[in-house]
């Protein structure tokens, strides 16, 4: 068979192709009617309610969201996922502290005297600024500055990976 004559047959079978697919088509769509259907739409209803729930602000790519906690101490804990790195763990308990949100860092720190510790230092002042997260042994160490203190957080990684509450093993206000 030479090159002119397959042409030809592979030009007629997708003739024929095209042919019965829209006459299947219009068998299929015809049902006696002559009138066109109209056009569906579907509508997706929302509807959210109050929750305790912190609300989210969206970050570069690559990087956890910023979780603003809410100060009320006699609700549950906010439910919803954890940080998963160290750095953004140890940023967590940092935030919920200049909240004074004991509730979220409750779900942070694995031991209450730690959070007691933290929470119970009244002489700091300024905003902590961030300083460095170090690795060793497992865990990391991450360092935050204030005015005449240093905040050091130890996050045991295995757990802060996996999202894990109570995380944080130490916290050490140096002033």
């Amino acid at each position: 068979m030479d090159i002119s004559t397959h042409a030809v047959r592979r030009g007629t079978a997708l003739a024929l192709t095209t042919l019965l697919a829209g006459a299947a088509l219009v068998g299929c769509s015809s049902d006696g009617d002559d009138e066109s259907s109209a056009p569906v739409t579907v509508t997706e209803t929302v509807t959210s309610s109050a929750s305790a729930a912190p609300s989210t602000t969206p970050t570069d790519a690559g990087t956890t969201p910023s979780t603003t906690p809410s100060s009320d101490a006699g609700s549950p804990a906010p439910a919803g996922p954890l940080p998963t790195d160290a750095q953004a763990y140890a940023q967590a308990l940092i935030t919920a502290w200049q909240a004074d949100d004991r509730t979220s860092a409750a779900r942070l720190v694995r031991d209450a005297d730690e959070l007691d510790d933290l929470f119970g230092e009244d002489d700091l002042t300024g905003v902590p600024a961030f300083a460095m997260c170090e690795g060793a042994a497992g865990s990391s160490y991450c360092t935050w500055n204030g005015t005449g203190y240093d905040i050091v957080v130890r996050v045991a990684n295995e757990a802060a990976s996996a999202g894990q509450e109570g995380a944080i093993t130490e916290v050490d206000v140096e002033d």
